[in-house]
């Protein structure tokens, strides 16, 4: 099997389609580049192989044809233009996958890099910053269409004898990005050194692509890469867990400002980041514009050269994983329309045009030290800690200021991956959402309310950045004073468990500076008990499998180690990303939880270190359902009823009652259709209960057996899986989390109101 992807091995083939192969000029993990003939047009290509895959791997084909037609139809100055695909039949049942482009012969700018490295030399300023805009016009359009690179780095970055650059690869990683085709091949899914956190993490963005760049900026003023270790993956660590370091450390004549520039993009969070890569860019130039220049020699331009990978010997000015191509100048229509763009933007001014000229720079120290005084200055547009990444491509954000009864009056965009658990403040109407991208946002409601006919995109009021995990979950105190996030299931090198932070973000509570940790890899769910116990449950990692681990800390005694219980049962986990479900009712009095066997409840008793941990006697079952997956626990507001939901096999709504000191059935609904959580709501004698469907709709019900909603919430064009549903205190306002494009949150005002 051929599975190395080297086609020279094979006496057989001596063409790709129609094209013949001369011979080789390039090779990487993404690929090989073989310097072909077109008999046809009588010119010479560039052809970029992928690694074989089976010929049976029809998945592998149809997203190969998809991405590379999307490619293809990317019609811009700086972006290399594809002439062709297709594939070939190999021996044994293999088939090799093949994008056809024109052949340039000038190099990357990784050749260029190396070259001034070797010199002991920086990039002349008018050529770096000449490059970079290039690359962020090539950037920006194709996310205006929806295409996401996956792949910005200086290999990719081919130039013309003229420094004109083409963003080559279009399409490439993520035609290698399924799980099964990485596990066959050993291919990647981009280039570690210059892969953005939440791409490390499976989840690429269009503000992935800006990150890239900014690497490339920070390697060519600083004179080496912000994050390299010995392996791949410690590199990966790396840009995931580690803030850059200095780039005026490596290179001192860089300037405050600049520094600031340049590592704002390079924000663990997307949305920390310029909103495109030309806003990034700009941000360089503007801080560029304020320094004066003299000239100099480069300090570190040995790290530089150490840095760099080695490069093909065969051939003078390649690198092995670049196509090098030779492409014609651009049309005279393409030229025009280039320039009527830049004009409309603040390009290189006449003095930084002048700056270079073949040496290298010192910028004074001194000026801006922080991205403040950016804004004040002007700063990037629409840049804030919040601002979304794929602005240019996303929808309206903000609903009609006069919605229909059932419409939602705020949309709520912040997160880059689906918001796994809301809660209101019990004390404000003040929304806490957090995502698996490891981010917790506060939104104002009341206040985002008043300003919706306003055209901005809503903001939050902080953002706070949580150790990494999956399932995070969210749980307000009492009183309000506090906030409770926990990572259910962590990931490597994650401190896993829970966190305590002040009610406005601002960092974590008095005397909870550490993360309270488990031994657990998973917490089940966490809840507030008594006003003043927080209490989280887990799978036992006991060897007896039968038990579960309770722990409850006193937060009035912060020093205090967590007291700690294993009880009878087996914690289920309804559905793979979900953890087990924990409520606590609203009085405080008494812990729900989801076991194998049913629902259990317990109770705290005792005090200070002697506390204990009584399990309620009654074990709620659904009646005449066989069903072990418990979705959602959900309270009624006075504490004595409790409702279930399950999706084995449909839908099952289940409610019990407190009958003096016993709990006895007090409804059923059985559906077909797919209903994903439920949520009561918290006013004082309310018995109306939300649930999100699997379409996105959300439905309003009676508590009991009704068997039909009595409202249905609209949702706009948002047809995904509700994730989560939360209601404010008072009821007056109801939040559901979406499983879009965007990780949308809807907010609707006073939902329980009749049409």
């Amino acid at each position: 099997m051929m599975n190395d992807n080297d086609i020279s091995r094979s006496p057989t083939i001596a063409a790709l389609g129609r094209y013949r192969v001369l011979q080789r000029i390039g090779r990487g993990g993404m690929g090989d580049v073989w310097l072909c003939e077109d008999p046809r047009l009588r010119r010479q290509v560039a052809i970029k192989t992928l690694p074989a895959h089976n010929q049976s791997d029809s998945e592998y084909a149809l997203r190969f044809e998809r991405e590379a037609q999307a490619a293809a139809a990317l019609n811009h100055p700086h972006i290399l233009p594809i002439h062709d695909y297709g594939q070939q039949l190999l021996q044994d049942a293999q088939v090799i996958t093949y994008i056809v482009m024109p052949y340039i012969g000038g190099g990357s700018l990784a050749d260029r890099v190396a070259d001034y490295a070797a010199q002991n030399k920086f990039l002349p300023m008018q050529e770096i910053m000449t490059l970079l805009e290039q690359a962020a016009e090539a950037i920006d359009y194709a996310h205006e269409r929806g295409i996401v690179h996956r792949d910005i780095k200086p290999g990719n970055m081919l130039l013309r004898n003229d420094n004109w650059l083409l963003l080559a690869d279009f399409g490439i990683a993520r035609i290698l990005s399924s799980s099964e085709h990485l596990t066959q091949t050993g291919t990647g899914f981009g280039t570690p050194e210059y892969m953005a956190p939440e791409q490390a993490r499976g989840r690429a963005v269009p503000a992935s692509d800006n990150y890239s760049l900014a690497v490339i900026a920070y390697q060519l003023f600083a004179g080496r890469l912000p994050f390299s270790a010995d392996t791949g993956y410690a590199t990966t660590i790396q840009h995931m867990t580690m803030r850059p370091p200095s780039p005026r450390q490596f290179n001192p004549a860089i300037s405050p400002a600049l520094e600031q520039a340049l590592l704002l993009g390079l924000a663990k969070h997307p949305t920390e980041r310029p909103p495109t890569a030309h806003a990034f860019v700009s941000g360089l130039q503007r801080e560029l514009a304020q320094a004066p220049f003299e000239v100099t020699f480069n300090p570190a331009a040995s790290e530089m050269a150490q840095t760099m990978p080695a490069r093909q010997t065969t051939r003078p000015g390649m690198r092995p994983d670049t196509t090098m191509v030779d492409e014609p100048p651009p049309t005279t229509e393409q030229a025009t329309s280039l320039t009527a763009e830049k004009a409309k933007r603040k390009g290189v001014t006449r003095r930084k045009v002048l700056i270079g000229g073949g040496v290298t720079f010192v910028l004074a120290a001194g000026g801006l030290g922080t991205w403040a005084a950016v804004e004040r200055l002007g700063g990037f547009p629409n840049v804030g800690p919040f601002a979304r990444a794929t602005a240019t491509t996303q929808p309206k954000i903000t609903p009609s200021p006069t919605p229909g009864p059932n419409d939602p009056v705020l949309m709520l965009q912040g997160h880059f991956r689906p918001v796994t658990s809301l809660a209101w403040s019990p004390q404000q109407n003040m929304l806490a959402s957090v995502s698996d991208d490891q981010s917790v946002l506060l939104w104002d409601v009341e206040q985002l309310y008043q300003q919706r006919a306003s055209t901005a995109k809503p903001q939050p009021e902080a953002n706070k950045m949580v150790a990494s995990g999956t399932s995070m979950l969210l749980g307000w105190s009492p009183d309000g004073k506090m906030l409770a996030v926990a990572n259910s299931t962590a990931q490597a090198f994650a401190n896993y468990g829970v966190t305590i932070f002040t009610s406005d973000l601002g960092g974590t509570a008095p005397g909870f500076g550490n993360t309270l940790t488990t031994g657990a890899l998973n917490l089940n769910g966490v809840g507030w008990m008594q006003k003043k116990y927080l209490a989280a449950i887990a799978a036992s990692i006991a060897l007896d499998k039968n038990v579960f681990d309770l722990w409850l800390w006193d937060i009035t005694q912060p020093k205090q180690a967590a007291t700690h219980f294993s009880l009878p049962g087996v914690p289920t986990a309804p559905n793979e990303g979900q953890p087990p479900v924990l409520a606590t009712s609203p009085d405080g009095a008494t812990m729900a939880f989801a076991l194998t066997d049913g629902v259990r409840m317990g109770q705290v008793a005792g005090a200070g270190n002697k506390l204990q941990w009584k399990m309620l006697p009654d074990t709620l079952q659904f009646k005449d359902v066989f069903t072990t997956s418990v979705n959602t626990l959900t309270w009624s507001p006075d504490s004595n009823q409790i409702g279930a939901l399950s999706n084995s096999g449909g839908t099952t709504i289940a409610y019990w009652s407190k009958q003096g000191s016993r709990w006895q059935p007090s409804g059923q609904i059985h559906m077909d259709n797919i209903l994903t959580t439920m949520a009561w709501c918290p006013a004082p004698g309310s018995s109306l209960v939300a649930t999100g469907a699997k379409e996105g709709t959300v439905q309003l019900w009676q508590a009991g057996n009704s068997t039909q909603p009595i409202k249905t919430l609209t949702s706009g064009s948002i047809t995904n899986e509700v994730q989560t549903l939360a209601w404010s205190a008072d009821g007056k306002w109801l939040a559901a989390s979406y499983q879009d494009t965007y990780d949308t949150i809807l907010v609707w005002s006073q939902p329980s109101q009749t049409n």
